[in-house]
């Protein structure tokens, strides 16, 4: 069972299932491969128009804990990407504009997802799972839009609905 779920989550979660784009046929429903989070990682802000050349810029601590990223996928195999963040508010690349594209794997359980937003921001996701949607994920995030420009690489666990504390006690990972 994931823990942490509040009301608000519960119906985010519901949300991302409800606003999947139909793939043409209005009966055909998303399975849920994977709910990751506790993410931590790094990040690299470069000067831009609201980072200050010399304070911020550099590397600095990042992660998003307390948010949720869910991979879906349609019947025909196509993904799509939902997350969470810690103020509760669901993001849909597809309802942002963005698109969402599987790059080939050789490897049986890594799903590699590369999504391009319109406003120059694109992010890469490497999921290594095992069949039950365990395991652990790399999220690379990069920003150079004029206003903010940086790159952020945090990793996360994943699992299905109910099996996310046996990812936490597979990877000896602390709860987020």
């Amino acid at each position: 069972m994931i823990t942490g779920h509040t009301p608000a989550r519960l119906v985010a979660a519901l949300v991302v299932i409800i606003t999947y784009p139909a793939s043409g046929q209005t009966d055909e429903k998303p399975t849920i491969v994977t709910i990751c989070t506790g993410f931590t990682g790094h990040g690299y802000y470069l000067g831009g128009s609201l980072v200050d050349q010399g304070e911020m810029q550099g590397w600095s601590d990042d992660s998003m804990e307390d948010g949720r990223l869910y991979l879906l996928e349609s019947p025909a195999g196509d993904p799509f990407i939902a997350s969470i963040d810690a103020t509760e508010k669901l993001k849909s690349p597809v309802q942002e504009g963005g698109s969402v594209f599987y790059i080939p794997q050789p490897v049986e359980g890594n799903r590699f997802v590369l999504v391009i937003y319109p406003n120059s921001i694109v992010e890469t996701i490497l999921f290594k799972l095992d069949r039950q949607g365990m395991g652990i994920v790399v999220w690379a995030i990069t920003r150079s839009n004029g206003i903010i420009d940086k790159v952020s690489v945090m990793k996360g666990i994943c699992a299905r609905p109910e099996s996310l504390d046996q990812v936490r006690d597979l990877y000896n990972l602390p709860d987020p």
